[in-house]
C-alpha cells in the first residue's frame, strides 16, 4: 500500500519528514524493525517477510523494493520464529514507512497469558471485528473461542486505554460507549508527540463503525476519511467510507470509493 504524502505539506513539512526518513533509506531502502513481547522485552530469532531475523536486542532490518517512497504501506508477516508466534501489534501487520523504527508486539500462540493482556485481548478484538469470525482468531491464537470473547466482553472493566475499552464496547454492541471511547482515543493518539499513524487509523476506522452501527452516516463518513487520509489505498477503509457517503444521501461522492475498493481487492 503506498501514501504519497509530500504533495498535500509545505515546503518546510516536506524537509522536516524527509530529515526524519532519512534514516530509513540510509542502508538502500532498509527498514528498522524492533520486536517485544508482550512484556516490552526483546525478541530474538524472528525474521518478518524473509528479513534477517532479529537478534540479542530484539533488531532487525528488511530491506525494501526499489519503488518504495517514504510514507508508504509495508504489510509484515513473520516468516520464522523459534516458536509458533503472531503479531500482537500492529495487529493487521501494516507498517507505515515513516514510523520507524518500527516496534512489533509479539506473543506466543497458544499462551493464556494472552488472555490475561490487555493489549493482546485488544489485538483479538480487532481482529474479529474486522472478520467477524471468532473462531478464525480462536484457531490463530489457538486458544478457546469461549475464553476469548470473555476476555473481550471484560476488557472495558480492566483497561484504562480508551482505545481498549472502545474495541470491547463496540465488540458488545454498545456503540454509544464505544464511540465516546474511540473519539477520546482518536485525540489522545492525534496529540501525541510521536504519532504512529497505524495508530490513528485504527482508532478512526473503529469509531467509523461504532457511528455506522448507530446508523449516524455522516459523522461515520467523517471518521472513516480520517483513517483514508493515512492509509488511502485500504479496501476496507475505501469501501466503509463509500457506503457511509451512499447513506449519507451522497451517492456521487460515496461510488468511486466503493469502486476504488472492489478493484483492489480483486487484485
Amino acid at each position: 500500500m503506498r501514501r504519497y504524502t509530500f504533495r498535500r505539506y509545505s515546503f518546510g513539512r516536506c524537509c522536516f519528514l524527509w530529515a526524519l526518513c532519512l534514516p530509513l533509506f540510509a542502508e538502500r531502502g532498509a527498514l528498522s524493525l524492533s520486536a517485544v513481547n508482550l512484556k516490552g522485552k526483546p525478541v530474538a530469532g524472528v525474521s518478518f517477510t524473509a528479513g534477517a531475523p532479529t537478534g540479542k536486542g530484539g533488531k532487525t532490518k528488511i530491506r525494501l523494493s526499489a519503488d518504495t517512497q517514504p510514507g508508504d504501506w509495508v504489510k509484515l508477516g513473520i516468516s520464522e520464529a523459534p516458536r509458533a508466534m503472531l503479531m500482537i501489534s500492529p495487529w493487521n501487520g501494516l507498517v507505515r514507512i515513516l514510523d520507524t523504527p518500527a516496534t512489533i508486539t509479539l506473543a506466543e500462540a497458544g499462551e493464556r497469558a494472552n488472555l490475561e493482556s490487555t493489549t493482546a485481548v485488544a489485538s483479538m478484538a480487532a481482529r474479529a471485528l474486522v472478520s467477524g469470525r471468532l473462531t478464525e482468531v480462536a484457531s490463530e491464537f489457538r486458544l478457546d473461542a469461549a475464553e476469548i470473547e470473555k476476555a473481550i466482553r471484560g476488557l472495558s472493566g480492566r483497561s484504562k486505554d480508551p482505545f481498549e475499552i472502545g474495541l470491547s464496547k463496540l465488540y458488545e454492541r454498545e456503540n454509544a460507549d464505544a464511540a465516546r471511547h474511540l473519539a477520546q482515543a482518536l485525540k489522545q493518539r492525534e496529540k501525541q508527540l510521536t504519532k504512529v499513524a497505524a495508530e490513528i487509523v485504527d482508532a478512526a476506522f473503529f469509531l467509523g463503525q461504532a457511528l455506522a452501527a448507530m446508523e449516524k452516516w455522516p459523522e461515520a463518513a467523517v471518521a472513516y476519511q480520517r483513517a483514508m487520509n493515512d492509509r488511502p489505498d485500504d479496501a476496507d477503509i475505501l469501501h466503509a467510507l463509500g457506503t457511509a457517503l451512499v447513506k449519507s444521501g451522497k451517492p456521487d461522492a460515496g461510488e468511486p470509493f466503493l469502486k476504488q475498493a472492489r478493484e483492489l481487492r480483486s487484485q
